[in-house]
């Protein structure tokens, strides 16, 4: 099953992201058209994280396939702003599915030191992946074990 056999709400659009809500799984799927600034990418995650909080949602796929991978700058506000908020909020429990192309997912996969993508813990998990069914299953089975 892949998130297009849903019908998906659309949250935010502009140029260069979309957000949807997918109801029937509960995951909101980010999905990014083209590089993008480091103002966009934080405007965006912030749009993310207002609707996580709204919707009480802690499964998300991001499609970041189309936009490449982040700046050392973007991934530093990530992890010192953006995680930390979405800690705060929520405490444990965070599902996050990236969907990256396949020279980006060849260079993670390189320097992870065990060849693993996926790092799980109870306050965050995160997982890599080619393609959007197996990153949407991947959540979908998190989050039919968090709603038992």
């Amino acid at each position: 099953m892949t998130p297009e056999n849903f019908s998906a709400q659309l949250l935010y659009q502009s140029e260069l992201a979309e957000l949807s809500f997918l109801p029937e799984s509960g995951i909101l799927w980010l999905s990014w058209k083209a590089k993008a600034s480091s103002v966009i990418i934080q405007e965006v995650y912030e749009q993310l994280f207002r609707q996580m909080q709204s919707r009480q949602v802690k499964h998300v796929l991001l499609d970041v396939s189309r936009r490449g991978r982040a700046t050392a700058a973007d991934e530093t506000w990530m992890m010192r702003e953006f995680v930390p908020r979405l800690l705060q909020f929520f405490k444990e429990g965070i599902y996050l599915a990236y969907l990256l192309d396949a020279s980006h997912y060849r260079a993670l996969k390189a320097e992870s030191p065990n060849g693993s993508l996926e790092s799980l813990s109870h306050l965050l998990s995160m997982n890599y992946f080619r393609e959007a069914g197996k990153a949407f299953t991947w959540l979908t089975t998190k989050n039919l074990r968090t709603a038992i």
